[in-house]
């Protein structure tokens, strides 16, 4: 069982238009509109490997109303908080001829303090009724949220016994960290930036990936988007190679990623499974439009074709 938390989540409307160019009316080939946020999608890549999830979250307004529809629609099991604001619309304009992915992400509503309380004592109850294996806060903090809310929210998970992992960027990775999570899932930018260190190559990210464990007891794993993903747990350090794919978008590769590695964990697959079901996600989500809107025999066929080695 995968509990998912995500406090910004986002109407997702995805255009494929050809070819894209600013100061023009643009009448798209393709349109989404999905239920958005990188915990949702996370949800929605266990839902499609046929695995237990629950997506939690904080919804607001029209937009918020039209977040539930659009989950109750795909039937990912969700549970809301509701928000007196009105939650966010994202916008993304993929240009497959360019090979450009333009996006346009609004910021969100402000949280209040009532409504955190109602946001910490839902995934206290969630953890009590589901008994998760992971727990998987993700995705950009909304503003009121407060500083120390992943730490909180690990705090709980290591209350119920719950492992943790967190995907997020800056200060709130930096908190995941220093609050010992169980696993952070960063891209080589986050990565990067966390550490003061350049990543350009698998190595380089090997490199770091190792270090951040050794010094923090974390376990790492780093997308590297078209090179894979590296995934250490301080004692080893293994890559994971992905299968030649036809690119169509960048978008939700990562949430794919973590979804289907922590569906594999969960089932107590060993980490070279985890690795290549992971990457196997990622690689079949860049084959579509939709933040993990793949397929499961699209997923199969790539973990299937992905090379997991050591490296040290």
């Amino acid at each position: 069982m995968i509990l998912t938390v995500t406090a910004n989540p986002a109407l997702d409307r995805s255009y494929r238009v050809e070819p894209f160019g600013i100061n023009r009316v643009h009448r798209p080939l393709e349109w989404q509109v999905l239920a958005g946020g990188k915990g949702i999608n996370v949800s929605r890549i266990v839902h499609t490997l046929g695995g237990r999830t629950c997506a939690l979250c904080l919804l607001g307004g029209r937009t918020g109303r039209a977040i539930g529809a659009a989950l109750l629609a795909e039937s990912i099991p969700a549970k809301v908080v509701r928000l007196a604001g009105e939650s966010r619309s994202c916008i993304t304009i993929i240009d497959p001829e360019a090979h450009t992915q333009t996006e346009v992400n609004e910021p969100g509503p402000q949280v209040s303090p009532q409504e955190l309380l109602r946001l910490l004592r839902a995934v206290r109850q969630s953890m009590r009724d589901m008994r998760p294996t992971w727990l998987a806060l993700c995705g950009r903090m909304p503003v009121g949220i407060g500083d120390n809310f992943v730490g909180r929210i690990a705090d709980e998970c290591r209350k119920a016994g719950v492992w943790c992992a967190v995907d997020t960027s800056g200060p709130a990775l930096a908190e995941a960290v220093d609050r010992h999570v169980d696993l952070v899932k960063p891209n080589e930018a986050e990565l990067g930036a966390l550490m003061g260190l350049p990543i350009s190559t698998v190595e380089s990210a090997a490199d770091a990936a190792l270090e951040l464990a050794l010094r923090s007891g974390v376990r790492v794993a780093a997308t590297l988007g078209a090179r894979g993903a590296v995934y250490t747990d301080g004692c080893g350090v293994w890559y994971a190679q992905p299968p030649p794919i036809s690119f169509v978008s960048a978008l939700g590769s990562g949430d794919a990623f973590l979804g289907a590695f922590c569906e594999a964990d969960a089932r107590g697959a060993p980490v070279e499974a985890c690795l290549a079901n992971g990457v196997g996600a990622g690689s079949a989500n860049a084959e579509v439009m939709g933040a993990a809107m793949c397929r499961l025999d699209a997923i199969e066929r790539c973990a299937a074709l992905a090379v997991v080695r050591r490296l040290r």
